[in-house]
């Protein structure tokens, strides 16, 4: 603080594989036993699990009195894997009918009122291209859905997510 320095703590949501591995019951799991994971074999915790999103906010209030003054929430989504994939993947916390967009919305919904007396920025870091996409992107990402959640929405761009001419 004495140099200026604005502290963000980022806390990673669903795809957290050591949170998997240390709660294996908050884990995605495989239909054929096991657990789920992405292609580069990482495991992702339960976005629909509430748990997890109230672990992510007790992490940020524990960066709060460590003297972090912002909290960036990031991976606050559904993985992006290939249909085949993601058949594969059994998600045991979803509500019968509940969409992975509702789920986002749902328990961001949930974070933002553990951490709303913090008393810092609540930012939320959100794949690049639902700010221009109709519909999830098949993440749960919408992005009229979180502007209204959030003090500031950090769109992650990446020029190789981009076509030619876009």
């Amino acid at each position: 603080r004495e140099r200026g320095i604005h502290p963000i703590a980022r806390i990673v949501v669903a795809k957290d594989p050591l949170l998997a591995i240390r709660k294996p019951e908050w884990a995605v799991l495989h239909v054929d036993g096991g657990f789920w994971t992405d292609r580069i074999r990482s495991r992702w915790v339960d976005a629909y699990n509430d748990s997890v999103w109230i672990y992510a906010a007790d992490l940020a209030a524990e960066a709060v009195l460590m003297g972090f003054r912002e909290i960036q929430f990031d991976y606050l989504r559904f993985p992006d894997e290939p249909r085949e994939l993601m058949e594969k993947a059994i998600f045991p916390s979803r509500r019968p009918g509940e969409s992975y967009r509702a789920a986002v919305r749902r328990n961001v919904q949930l974070m933002r009122g553990r951490v709303a007396h913090l008393g810092v920025p609540f930012t939320l870091d959100i794949f690049g291209l639902t700010t221009s996409a109709d519909g999830d992107l098949g993440i749960g990402q919408v992005w009229e859905d979180l502007v209204t959640l959030a003090d500031v929405v950090l769109p992650m761009v990446y020029p190789s997510h981009y076509g030619r001419g876009s």
